[in-house]
């Protein structure tokens, strides 16, 4: 960003830079609601910081933290895959707007011979609204999901043929 004015004041440059534009609205930041189903056992969000166990290990659980993809730290909802089994999520029923889903593996995740992790997005009546497949490699991919009406509520279908080391972490943002 390019500074709007600058002064000089006791030895230091002080400028004013605008402040950031309006942010998105992120499914990590509303966890609350959001229901997290494997074959054994079922959980739903009661905040976006307390963990939503979903699995028998302590690693499969749902909750909002921060990683790093590609050296870039970034908030996100932890969801690691399970062992021979799919993970669903269920989202509280969101507002209208234009959706984007952003998935990836933590840096310290990244082997580079593991199978992708898929994603598969579903609307309304289970209709399919596309699926991201997330590499074994550095990086954040992005699936745009397009517009929903209010009240509408998303799963997804997360599955891996291979769960470990598969530090999985995704985020759904209304884009305005």
């Amino acid at each position: 960003r390019a500074p709007a004015s600058c002064q000089v004041a006791h030895g230091v440059t002080i400028c004013v830079v605008a402040a950031a534009g309006p942010q998105p609205w992120r499914l990590s930041e509303h966890l609350r609601g959001t229901a997290a189903a494997g074959p054994d056992k079922t959980c739903v969000s009661e905040s976006a910081a307390k963990k939503c166990a979903y699995g028998k290990n302590n690693w499969e659980y749902l909750r909002r933290e921060t990683h790093h993809f590609d050296g870039a730290e970034r908030r996100c909802i932890w969801s690691h895959p399970l062992a021979a089994a799919a993970l669903t999520i269920t989202t509280s029923p969101l507002s209208a707007g234009r959706y984007r889903l952003g998935a990836g593996i933590d840096d310290q995740g990244v082997r580079g011979e593991l199978p992708d992790v898929t994603i598969e997005a579903a609307g309304p009546n289970g209709a399919l609204l596309g699926a991201l497949s997330v590499p074994d490699r550095r990086g954040w991919r992005r699936l745009e999901l397009g517009r929903f009406d209010d009240d509408t509520v998303l799963t997804l279908r997360i599955e891996a043929p291979v769960n470990g080391a598969r530090f999985l972490c995704w985020e759904l943002e209304r884009l305005r």
